[in-house]
């Protein structure tokens, strides 16, 4: 059976000799239309982190009708459009770190910024639980609390799919995650943009501080701006 789910993929700049023109050139013209014309993947959404100085500043999702995909052979060919004469010695990984991780949908809500504009921001909020609880408080998330929805136009839960590919598994461990893993789970608002980036940054700031992140080990929220979207939102 189909699980939804989603995609994560940050990324950082490791080669000064790269430029932000090259790097979207590349991303926009050969590497997400490659990935939209195989059958698992039918959506990117390309973000950037609204603080000038984060470490990680850029961010791509990609909604998954069936998460089980990033196993399959033809997402294993997804490696084909990595290089391109746009980028500095043709391979993207000799310019770019990238952190890949995959998660299943929990529960998507709507919330009362629904009947607005189209998505312009989103507040990503990444919560490590204790590694010794495969599972997390995540029960006590509640994305119908007045307090979140009445903001948002729509937020989604998502748990880290436990099938991760080995050598993703590999890298997390390589950078001291506890138990070899990143985040586990993740909660995502969409906004409209009618909210001022100054506005998004402080209710980030109150999310890391609500009742409902209290009971994690780490909360981290960042908001980022959408820059570039093909196909449909996240919700489908």
């Amino acid at each position: 059976m189909a699980v939804r789910g989603l995609l994560y993929v940050d990324a950082r700049f490791t080669n000064p000799d790269l430029s932000a023109e090259a790097y979207d050139k590349w991303y926009d013209e050969e590497h997400i239309p490659h990935l939209l014309t195989m059958s698992g993947c039918h959506a990117a959404m390309r973000y950037v982190d609204i603080d000038a100085k984060a470490e990680i500043p850029f961010l791509t999702l990609y909604p998954l009708k069936d998460v089980f995909w990033v196993h399959s052979a033809e997402f294993g060919t997804a490696i084909a459009s990595t290089e391109s004469n746009l980028l500095p010695g043709r391979s993207v990984f000799k310019s770019v770190a990238f952190d890949g991780r995959s998660y299943t949908l929990v529960e998507s809500v709507v919330g009362e910024g629904a009947e607005y504009g189209d998505t312009a921001y989103v507040i990503l909020t990444a919560m490590r639980a204790d590694p010794e609880s495969p599972a997390g408080p995540g029960e006590r998330v509640d994305l119908r609390s007045s307090a979140i929805q009445r903001r948002f136009k729509q937020a989604y839960r998502y748990h880290m799919h436990e099938g991760q590919p080995e050598e993703w598994k590999q890298r997390w461990q390589s950078m001291g995650n506890p138990g070899g893993w990143p985040e586990r789970d993740l909660v995502i608002q969409e906004f409209d943009g009618s909210q001022t980036e100054k506005q998004l940054a402080s209710m980030a700031r109150e999310i890391d501080d609500a009742e409902w992140t209290r009971s994690w080990l780490s909360v981290s929220s960042r908001v980022y701006k959408l820059t570039k979207s093909f196909g449909s939102n996240l919700g489908n």
